[in-house]
């Protein structure tokens, strides 16, 4: 199949991935060889590549990072849906009670670890090539609801202890895409690990599915094979592996090599002819151009608790909470059982009632309704109400104290709907930034350099598919549309650098974002388009300029803004201002909008 047919068919290819480099082994760091592979080429036979695969999925199948990543992240997920007993309980339609407090936990610290849109930051020679590459970024953040993809990459991260994204091109839609992969799909060199989220392994498996009369589509060369496969019913939905290393990608299902192929994220070197100055026809060699400097995998990967000995994190939130979250639950029974005893429990006697009649009695009572003992007998004789001791106030203690433990180990003690330990709106600032410090120290920080590399794949795949003009739209100034058009022809700076602002996804306290923008404003050690920009106004540079008018010309300002003609006193010109003997002063030259705008600071790129 030609890479022509694939570009346009294959809805979901990639473009980023990790250097090759030897890691320590988590099981064995001796010298010598750890595994022995052989080395994947397009000459390799169908046969040999199904060793191959068949080599690499018994590595990662008895490794202890597909155990956690299966097993220990089942658990964590199941008490991530509230499932914290035993299956048994739930087949026999029983509601065991249950506080989830690790759902809350995650699902509040997942919105202030992704609060702030990762904004790219392009550095190169050429300002007005920086700005287009930044608009094309910004378009396909926009495009691919990134912000969304990182909420579920991070998701994911919680309790399989890896987030992962794979880049593609989508042939349908002609644009760059972005996809959040469950981390069960993956299959991975247990021998590599994960370095600022760059993938160093020497292989990447990623299991897909498809219909089959999609799959024909893709390989129409296995068109025979993939209806044998499905006894031809080409609406049966196919699992099938497509397989990565940095410089070649291949298709397997069961026995059958669907197809393979050089990464098609990358610019090969082409070969041309010419003449020279003798008329003769020589060969020459041009080379592609791209952004990385070597073909890589096209993923991104998030990793925070790790040691470095293998691709997923040593243990994550989840898996140091569940502790508290068992603890939580036994407290929250022993509190139920003990409010069940102080409503329903009563002992009757023998002659009073027969056993029918006592378990009558004993509903009667928990429903507060009245109960008739035999004439002539007692009260006291026919039924007694023991008294249940009250349960110990430390009780509800440790089950508060198990519940701020778990809520302050996400970094969410102090940005949930429960009331916390500050009632003051200073104090519940101060928590409040203890919870951000808390997690802009921890996964937000490793979400930037995870944004950083996602934008600096879609420059490469805009190398690769950009062969034309290619149409992007932008939200611009007063929210207005602006359209460009960018083609790879026009990027000719060979060194650009594209990262994210340090800092600019840890969650913010908007309270105290306006406190200090204010209070640099009243030391005047601030502007006012960087003010309006601190305060997030919608339109800050139409507001910088309408103060500044306001300040130098209110005249104006009430003409132009609020439809109001200032009274002109005899003898004096608008905007004048009359001294002392009442005679007009001179003038100054009105500015024009446009200098005023000029005269304020812009924040480059």
């Amino acid at each position: 199949m030609s890479y022509l047919y694939m570009k346009i068919t294959d809805s979901f290819f990639s473009l980023f991935g990790g250097t090759n480099k030897a890691k320590p082994n988590k099981v064995n760091d001796q010298e010598g060889v750890v595994e022995s592979y052989s080395e994947l080429t397009l000459e390799k036979s169908d046969e040999d590549l199904l060793q191959l695969a068949s080599r690499w999925e018994h590595v990662y199948g008895n490794s202890d990072v597909k155990k956690r990543i299966h097993e220990e992240g089942g658990t964590n997920e199941k008490y991530w849906r509230g499932r914290q007993y035993p299956d048994t309980e739930y087949d026999n339609s029983k509601r065991p009670l249950t506080d989830n407090i690790i759902f809350e936990a995650v699902e509040t610290m997942i919105p202030l670890a992704t609060q702030q849109n990762p904004d790219p930051i392009v550095l190169c020679k050429d300002t007005e090539q920086a700005k287009s590459i930044y608009k094309a970024l910004t378009y396909l953040s926009n495009y691919n609801f990134l912000k969304t993809k990182l909420k579920k990459g991070v998701r994911h991260w919680t309790m399989r202890f890896v987030g992962c994204w794979q880049l593609g091109y989508d042939g349908i839609d002609n644009e760059i895409v972005v996809k959040a992969l469950h981390p069960k799909k993956l299959i991975m060199d247990p021998n590599s690990c994960i370095e600022e989220g760059e993938y160093q392994g020497e292989f990447l498996g990623v299991l897909q599915n498809d219909i089959a009369s999609t799959l024909v589509l893709k390989f129409p060369n296995k068109e025979k094979e993939i209806r044998d496969l499905v006894d031809g019913k080409m609406g049966s939905k196919v699992n099938y592996t497509q397989w990565w290393t940095n410089e070649y990608i291949f298709y397997k299902v069961n026995d059958i090599i669907l197809g393979k192929y050089k990464n098609p994220h990358w610019n090969y070197d082409k070969e041309t002819f010419k003449m020279d100055e003798f008329g003769e026809q020589i060969q020459e060699m041009i080379p592609g151009k791209n952004h990385f400097a070597s073909p890589k995998m096209p993923f991104v990967f998030l990793t925070t608790f790790d040691l470095g000995e293998d691709p997923a994190d040593d243990t994550s939130l989840i898996s140091q909470s569940i502790v508290n979250q068992d603890n939580i639950n036994k407290r929250l029974k022993q509190i139920d059982k003990n409010a069940d005893g102080i409503n329903g429990g009563c002992v009757v006697s023998e002659q009073a009632f027969n056993k029918e009649q006592a378990a009558q009695v004993a509903q009667a009572r928990r429903e507060g309704r009245t109960v008739v003992v035999p004439e002539g007998m007692a009260i006291g004789d026919a039924i007694m109400f023991p008294d249940v001791p009250q349960l110990p106030s430390s009780l509800f203690a440790t089950l508060n104290d198990g519940r701020d433990r778990l809520f302050s180990r996400f970094g969410a003690a102090g940005s949930t709907a429960q009331e916390g330990k500050e009632s003051t709106v200073r104090g519940k600032i101060i928590e409040g930034n203890q919870d951000s410090s808390r997690i802009g120290g921890g996964v937000s920080e490793y979400l930037e350099i995870a944004a950083a590399r996602i934008f600096n794949h879609m420059l490469q795949m805009i190398y690769v598919y950009y062969d034309s003009p290619h149409l992007i739209a932008n939200i611009g100034e007063a929210n207005a549309t602006e359209m460009i058009t960018l083609s790879r022809d026009e990027i000719t700076e060979d060194k650009i650098l594209i990262t994210v602002q340090n800092g600019s996804m840890i969650p913010q306290d908007e309270l105290s974002a306006y406190n200090e923008s204010m209070a640099l404003w009243e030391k005047k050690a601030i502007d006012p388009l960087s003010l309006y920009e601190k305060l997030k106004d919608p339109n800050p540079k139409e507001r910088a300029m309408k103060l500044m008018i306001f300040q130098n010309d209110p005249q104006r300002y009430m003409a132009e803004y609020l439809g109001i003609q200032p009274t002109i006193m005899p003898g004096m010109e608008m905007g004048a201002v009359g001294n002392e003997t009442g005679q007009p002063l001179p003038q100054p030259e009105k500015q024009q909008e446009s200098d005023i705008i000029k005269s304020v600071p812009m924040n480059p790129i």
